[in-house]
């Protein structure tokens, strides 16, 4: 048997054992907390009438999912959710430094290339052009920068907070059945 990648192996655990779709998930959190839907999910779950529209509807549809399963059952669920959670802060941690890295290899790049003693400007003309293209780059290259960072963080950090609410939830649910 031929093991499938880390990713696919542990959303396919949450499916076969907790009945758990990741993407599926995602979306209704991403409609409770207003966020900007991908044309993608959006044609996918349009016709999707289960979707809550508030936090306490969304709270009732986890915990009338999940009141069924048992004690053991639930404390493995939270592991699993606690994974899942890790593996987006690795993933944005490992991302964080790549992104780093590569911004200050660029940056003294460009540095380097401004102090080259080959580089001869005589008139003005050219120092004022090659002074406002260099202008230019780092304004491009920032703006880029910033947004690829927001856009790996953002997403990364919401996936994380619906494990930890999906979390609380079931935790609830364990401490009313321990009782």
């Amino acid at each position: 048997m031929i093991r499938e990648n880390r990713k696919n192996c542990i959303e396919k655990i949450g499916k076969d054992s907790y009945a758990f779709d990741k993407k599926r998930e995602l979306y209704i959190y991403k409609c409770l907390c207003g966020i900007k839907l991908n044309r993608r999910e959006w044609k996918r779950y349009k016709q999707d009438k289960k979707v809550p529209h508030n936090y306490h509807e969304w709270q009732k549809m986890i915990r009338d999912k999940y009141e069924v399963y048992t004690i053991e059952q639930l404390e493995e669920f939270i592991k699993y959710l606690e994974v899942r959670k890790r593996d987006k802060s690795r993933y944005a941690e490992v991302s964080n430094i790549i992104s780093t890295a590569l911004a200050s290899s660029i940056i003294s790049t460009a540095i380097t290339f401004c102090y080259n003693q080959n580089l001869r400007i005589d008139k003005n003309e050219n120092f004022v052009a090659f002074f406002a293209s260099l202008m230019l780059f780092i304004l491009v290259f920032s703006t880029l920068s910033v947004w690829s960072t927001h856009c790996l963080i953002s997403s990364g950090k919401l996936e994380k907070e619906m494990y930890k609410d999906y979390q609380d939830i079931v935790k609830q649910i364990l401490e009313e059945k321990g009782k």
